[in-house]
C-alpha cells in the first residue's frame, strides 16, 4: 500500500503526507488490533521515514531510497512509476520486499508467542505477490499455509486497464497484467488470493473485466464505514446541545 501519514526521519518534525490507500490501510490495520483476540502487524514503504521509535511499535517501514512506486501515470507524491523500472530494478524490487516480510513476520511471530492466521496484501499488483512468495517460503520451511486475502484499491485495476486498452503503448505496455495472469494470483484460488475485498459494487465489476477467471462470489462489497464506538448518539437531548453551542457561560 502507500505510506501512512508519520514523521519525516530529517527531523523536521514534519508529517509526511498520506494518500487515501494509506490512510485506509491504517485505519483497517487499527479496526483489526481493536477486535478482541487479534494482533495485527503492518508493512508499508516510504523514502522519507525511518522505522518507527517505539519498542512496541506493530508496524514496520519498507525504506525506500526512491519514491513510492505509481501504477499512475502521475501522482501528487511520487513520480516514479512501476512500467519505468527495468526487469532488473524489478525483480530487485521484489525479492527486497518479499525478505523483510518474510523477516518481519518471523519477529513478530517470536515476539507473539503465536503465528500468522492470514495475511492480507492491499493493491492487487506487487503486494499480493510478495505475499504469496513469502507463504510459499514459509511453507517451505515447515510452518503452516496461511490464506491470502487482497484488499483491491483503484490504481492497480486502472493500470490493468490501460495496458488492456492499447491505447498507449508507449506509457502502458502489456507487461503487468499478462505477467499477474502468468503467476496465476487470481486464477488460483489455493496458491493465489483466496478472496478480494472492494469498497464498491463498480470495483468488484472492474475485477470481473480485468481478471474475469477470478470467482465472482470471492469478491466481497465491504464500504467504507465508521467506528461506531467513537461516532454514536449522545444522551444530551438537540436542545441541550444547540444550547451548550450556542450560549457563553
Amino acid at each position: 500500500t502507500n505510506n501512512w501519514q508519520r514523521p519525516k526521519k530529517d527531523g523536521s518534525g514534519e508529517l509526511e503526507f498520506a494518500p487515501g490507500s494509506g490512510v485506509l490501510h491504517e485505519a483497517h490495520h487499527h479496526a483489526y488490533n481493536a477486535m478482541a483476540g487479534t494482533k495485527c502487524y503492518s508493512i508499508y514503504p516510504s523514502k522519507n521515514q525511518g522505522q518507527p521509535p517505539e519498542a512496541d511499535a506493530d508496524y514496520r517501514v519498507f525504506e525506500l531510497e526512491h519514491d513510492i512506486p505509481i501504477c499512475e501515470s502521475a501522482s501528487p507524491n511520487s513520480s516514479k512509476r512501476w512500467h519505468s523500472f527495468s526487469d532488473e530494478e524489478f525483480k530487485a524490487y521484489i525479492a527486497r520486499l518479499e525478505k523483510e516480510t518474510y523477516e518481519y513476520m518471523a519477529a513478530c511471530e517470536a515476539k507473539e508467542g503465536r503465528m500468522f492466521t492470514m495475511a492480507i496484501a492491499h493493491h492487487a499488483f506487487v503486494n499480493p505477490l510478495v505475499l504469496r512468495n513469502v507463504i510459499q517460503k514459509r511453507v517451505a520451511a515447515g510452518l503452516p499455509k496461511i490464506p491470502l486475502f487482497c484488499f483491491v484499491h483503484g490504481t492497480a485495476m486502472k493500470m490493468y486497464k490501460w495496458e488492456l486498452g492499447g491505447k498507449d503503448t508507449k506509457e502502458f505496455p502489456m507487461r503487468f497484467h499478462s505477467m499477474m495472469r502468468e503467476e496465476k494470483l487470481f486464477s488460483d484460488q489455493v496458491n493465489g488470493i483466496a478472496a478480494c475485498f472492494v469498497i464498491s459494487v463498480d470495483q468488484k465489476k472492474v475485477i470481473e473485466e480485468v481478471f474475469p477467471e477470478f470467482p465472482a462470489n470471492r469478491v466481497i462489497v465491504a464500504p467504507n464505514g465508521i467506528n461506531v464506538e467513537t461516532f454514536k448518539p449522545q444522551p444530551k437531548t438537540l436542545t441541550q446541545v444547540v444550547t451548550e453551542q450556542t450560549r457563553e457561560i
